[in-house]
């Protein structure tokens, strides 16, 4: 993952636009996923009230995924949630 955030940082730094078409493309699975997320548990996975709701559902799916890679972490902590057993299933057979 490391070596795919340097190589997409270099990519736009140079302006090597075929290379960032190339590297975005590898994320639409997860820009999948976390648009279905989305739509399930809203736009947060907070206990917070509004306004602080806004898109902390991507970090859930990001840790789910650092679990998944077998990563120290993956597990929120409060006041943001993990996603569900099944949807973290369903992620890592994507």
């Amino acid at each position: 993952m490391l070596k795919f955030s340097l190589d997409l940082l270099k990519a736009g730094l140079s302006g090597d636009f075929n290379a960032l078409k190339d590297l975005t493309k590898k994320l639409e699975s997860l820009e999948g996923f976390i648009a279905k997320m989305c739509s399930k548990y809203g736009p947060s996975t907070t206990i917070l009230p509004h306004p602080y709701i806004d898109n902390y559902t991507d970090f859930s799916v990001i840790e789910a995924s650092i679990g998944l890679l077998r990563l120290r972490g993956g597990v929120m902590c409060v006041p943001l949630l993990n996603i569900d057993d099944e949807d973290r299933k369903r992620w890592e057979r994507a």
